[in-house]
C-alpha cells in the first residue's frame, strides 16, 4: 500500500470516528449536566443501594454471565466476521461484550439514580396472560419514579443502551464504525432486555409448570357451612 492510499484509509477511519466522538462527548456532558438542573435531592440511602447493585453487576464476575453468553453467541455467528474464528476471535468478542456491559450499566445507574427511576424489574400484579406479557414488554422502556410512583420513560435504560452501543463502535471493525450500527446495537440490547423481562415475569410458572395459582375467596362470597353447623341444623 502506497503512502497516498494509507493517508486516504486513515482519513476514512477518522471520518467514521468523528460522529462517535461527538456523540460520546454529548452523552458524558449530559451525565454531568443532570445534577445541575435537578431540583430534588437524591436520598443517601438510594445512592448506597444503587451503588451496591452497580458494583454487583460491574465489579463482580457473576455479573458478566449474560455478556459472556452474548459473546459466545456472536462467536458462533462469526459476527463481526473481521475478527475471525478461533480463540483470538472468541477473546475479542468476549471483551467487546464485557466492555459494552460495563459502559451500559454505568450510564444506566448514573442517569437512572439522578432521575429517581426504578431500575429493577417489578412483576405485574395482574393474572391475565396478555396483561402480564404487555407489562413485561412495556417495562423495557417505561418505568416509575421512586419519588411519585408515576410512570415515566426509562431514560436510564434507554441512554445506557444507546450510549454503550455508540461508544462500542470505537473498537469495532471499520465497517461497523457508524452511527446506524450503534443504534442497531442499542436496539438489539433493548430487545434482549424485553426477552429477559418476559422470562422474569413468567419464571414462577416456568419453574413450577404444574403449580396452579391459588384463588383467594372473595370477601363478599358466603362462607361455606361447617360440618358442625350441618349436624345441628334442624331438618
Amino acid at each position: 500500500m502506497s503512502k497516498t492510499q494509507r493517508i486516504r484509509c486513515y482519513k476514512r477511519q477518522m471520518s467514521c470516528f468523528l460522529p462517535l466522538k461527538l456523540l460520546s462527548t454529548l452523552i458524558v456532558a449530559g451525565i454531568f449536566a443532570v445534577p445541575l438542573h435537578s431540583q430534588e435531592m437524591i436520598p443517601q440511602q438510594t445512592v448506597h443501594s444503587e451503588g451496591h447493585h452497580w458494583r454487583r453487576k460491574v465489579l463482580n464476575p457473576a455479573g458478566y454471565l449474560q455478556p459472556a453468553i452474548a459473546g459466545a453467541f456472536q462467536h458462533l455467528r462469526n459476527s463481526p466476521r473481521e475478527w475471525g474464528q478461533g480463540w483470538d476471535g472468541l477473546g475479542k468478542r468476549m471483551a467487546s461484550s464485557a466492555g459494552r456491559h460495563a459502559i451500559r450499566t454505568t450510564i444506566k445507574y448514573g442517569i437512572g439514580t439522578l432521575l429517581h427511576e426504578e431500575l429493577h424489574y417489578q412483576r405485574s400484579e395482574d393474572t391475565a396472560f396478555k396483561l402480564r406479557l404487555r407489562h413485561a414488554l412495556v417495562s423495557t422502556i417505561i418505568t416509575r419514579k421512586k419519588t411519585s410512583g408515576k410512570r415515566t420513560l426509562a431514560m436510564g435504560e434507554i441512554s445506557g443502551a444507546i450510549g454503550s452501543g455508540m461508544i462500542s463502535r470505537l473498537w469495532q471493525p471499520v465497517r461497523l464504525r457508524t452511527v446506524s450500527s450503534g443504534f442497531a446495537s442499542a436496539g438489539i440490547m433493548l430487545g434482549s432486555d424485553a426477552t429477559f423481562n418476559v422470562v422474569r415475569e413468567f419464571w414462577p410458572e416456568i419453574r413450577h409448570p404444574r403449580r396452579k395459582n391459588r384463588k383467594t375467596p372473595s370477601p363478599l362470597a358466603p362462607a361455606a357451612p361447617t360440618p358442625g353447623a350441618l349436624a345441628t341444623e334442624p331438618q
